[in-house]
């Protein structure tokens, strides 16, 4: 979301829009085998761990630990 410069570019903005909808689309046909609960932590651990990786591919910052 941050590339899309609070929606201003359409061509990331148009890309989030669309990966929202297949992910909240997959979400909802889990639902019919998957518990409630297992789908939730599944989908936040998923969330973060991809949300780490694609930032990590589109920053130009460098990733650095805190101590």
């Amino acid at each position: 979301m941050k590339l899309s410069d609070g929606f201003e570019n359409k061509l990331f903005a148009a890309g989030t829009l669309i990966f929202f909808g297949v992910c909240f689309y997959f979400s909802a046909l889990s639902m019919k085998t998957i518990p409630l609960n297992i789908l939730y932590a599944t989908w936040s651990g998923l969330g973060i761990v991809l949300a780490a990786v694609v930032a990590k591919i589109f920053s130009t910052k460098p990733f650095r630990r805190r101590d």
